[in-house]
């Protein structure tokens, strides 16, 4: 049982699949469920169904799919992370996030590759344009952390400290690890 309110989004994200399976962003969002709740291997095959959706990659189930195989597939990871990036170039992706929404992908796919002089420029860039829906997922960023953090995951998480320094509701799920 998915605790609070989390089991109504998974009966309504249910729902919607069963009207209709191919519907990309009700997977990665029942997936997103299932990293809140702990359960890798029902979120896997939610993101993998919604990568495998639509005439373009799903970004955000391309990043998490990455990070789930960071510890085991080192090289299907970093196709995952590469993925992202190209997603988020499609012009005509269909999904529409938010500046901010878009920053944090596209930061953790380039921390995750190692791209560190890119990272913190991309996300910085967007804090200001950060919304309250923006919040900070700990069970997320703990796919990034374990077991070997990418060595500019922390400046994302410290630009998440701060966000919630002055905002303490961006961090419902828990606060950033200290390093």
């Amino acid at each position: 049982m998915l605790p609070g309110r989390l089991d109504e989004a998974a009966a309504a994200l249910r729902e919607a699949l069963r009207l209709d399976p191919g519907y990309a962003n009700a997977h990665a969002n029942l997936g997103s469920l299932y990293i809140i709740t702990g359960e890798p291997d029902a979120a896997r095959s939610c993101f993998l169904k919604a990568a495998q959706s639509g005439p373009a990659k799903h970004a955000f189930a391309e990043l998490m799919l990455g990070a789930l195989e960071r510890s085991t597939d080192p090289s299907a990871a970093a196709g995952h992370f590469t993925a992202t990036l190209a997603a988020l170039d499609y012009p005509n992706h269909p999904v529409i996030w938010t500046p901010f929404e878009r920053a944090e992908i596209q930061a953790l796919a380039l921390a995750a590759l190692g791209r560190t002089q890119e990272v913190t420029t991309v996300f910085e860039r967007a804090v200001p344009h950060r919304s309250a829906a923006d919040v900070y997922q700990r069970q997320r960023y703990e796919l990034f952390t374990t077991p070997t953090p990418p060595p500019c995951i922390y400046a994302l998480i410290e630009i998440w400290r701060n966000i919630i320094a002055t905002d303490p509701t961006a961090a419902p799920y828990g606060a950033p690890p200290l390093p």
